[in-house]
């Protein structure tokens, strides 16, 4: 999605959500999910989400197109590893 641009297809209900919101598009599928169907076991799994403790942004607040966003944060997970975080701006559209 290199221009920022999403589509979520959901199997309930034939739903497909749209990011940016106000992104124009199909809103509904017909795909049958039932066919992609999957289990994947691992009894040692790491079932405890990483907490964001805090964050500061250290860039200015008024910011143009393209620019950076810079972040300070600290960020805990009993696993000790911690490999992506996000922090998801949308625009006035959606």
């Amino acid at each position: 999605h290199s221009d920022g641009n999403e589509a979520y297809y959901f199997p309930a209900g034939g739903e497909v959500m749209k990011v940016p919101s106000g992104a124009s598009g199909p809103t509904t599928h017909n795909f049958d999910f039932s066919t992609a169907t999957f289990e994947v076991t691992n009894p040692s799994a790491d079932s405890t989400v990483p907490q964001v403790t805090s964050f500061t942004m250290t860039s200015p607040t008024t910011l143009t197109p393209g620019d950076t966003v810079d972040m300070d944060y600290e960020v805990t997970d009993d696993s000790g590893v911690v490999t992506r975080l996000v922090f998801n701006y949308t625009d006035p559209v959606g």
